[in-house]
């Protein structure tokens, strides 16, 4: 049997529940709320398909599903190796990974507690805290990877099929070999990445979009969906004319509106990108850039 004899077999099983669950529930929400996943999944990939060119795209696919999952497992699983140079690569790089990655009061608290339990298993000798370690270091892993800015009905999700991974890679690194991880992590990345590519792949996308049209007696505005691997541009040079590329609706409001945030809280902004040229007909008037976005539909009331 794969679990005979096996160390921490609860870790196992919990990883294997909380990595399920979260997909199958993902599959039940796509049945009945399928505009939604797809919204979801096209606004989480939006800003790693823009990366200028069609060959950064592809490089990014190859470390996203080959390159990232090896140096992860690395930093985060070494502190479970034998080999002391693995052991220290982890501890180091756990807190460069953290500081780097997600400063939040949570990955913080969550580091702290896993150093604690590695110095109190260690001063012990008889791996007592290992569990412990297992579980802050599966939690740290999850939770270094949630956007605490962009909270959704999907984090919950999110964050359990993560943590759950990690537990299953952390079990496989205590019972076998830090390879076996790699290869799990490896396949899970490239499995969503297929998934993700089925729902907006950019490199099958139309170069040409349709052109869309807003005016009033203040402003004219022409518009279109910006083709991807296209660089971003923002010419502002009067106040009678704008033009914009592959601008995010997002970035047009911090860039142009001093109240932004208090936009954002109240409407929350199209993910896509676009080509904008406005021009205004009487002077610059921010009111009527902001009477565009909803009656279009970039900005929809929250």
């Amino acid at each position: 049997m794969l679990l005979n004899k096996n160390k921490f077999n609860i870790i196992f099983y919990m990883g294997l529940v909380l990595k399920l669950v979260p997909f199958f529930l993902l599959i039940v929400l796509f049945f009945f709320f399928s505009d939604s996943i797809e919204q979801y999944i096209n606004s989480e990939t939006d800003d790693s398909f823009f990366f200028g060119s069609k060959e950064k795209f592809i490089v990014s696919l190859f470390w996203t599903a080959l390159i990232a999952p090896i140096y992860e497992e690395i930093i985060f699983d070494g502190a479970f190796l034998k080999n002391k140079t693995y052991k220290w690569i982890s501890y180091l790089g756990l807190f460069g990974f953290t500081m780097y990655f997600n400063r939040s009061v949570y990955s913080l608290a969550l580091l702290l507690l896993f150093y604690i339990f590695t110095y109190l298993n260690n001063a012990r000798k008889n791996n007592s805290y290992t569990i412990h370690m297992i579980i802050t270091n599966a939690l740290l892993f999850s939770v270094i990877h949630v956007n605490f800015y962009d909270l959704n009905v999907f984090t919950p999700i999110s964050l359990a099929s993560r943590f759950g991974g990690h537990l299953l890679a952390l079990w496989l690194v205590v019972n076998y070999k830090l390879i076996y991880a790699i290869f799990l992590h490896i396949f899970w990345n490239t499995f969503l990445m297929v998934i993700a590519l089925y729902f907006d792949n950019p490199l099958n996308s139309v170069e040409e979009t349709e052109l869309l049209y807003y005016e009033n007696e203040y402003i004219n505005v022409e518009y279109n969906e910006a083709p991807n691997f296209q660089d971003e541009k923002y010419d502002f040079k009067n106040d009678s004319t704008w033009y914009l590329k592959s601008a995010k609706v997002e970035s047009l409001l911090k860039i142009k509106f001093i109240n932004s945030d208090s936009i954002l809280n109240l409407y929350k902004a199209n993910s896509g990108r676009y080509d904008f040229n406005i021009r205004f007909k009487e002077g610059l008037n921010n009111n009527q850039i902001l009477k565009f976005l909803i009656q279009d539909s970039l900005l929809i009331e929250k």
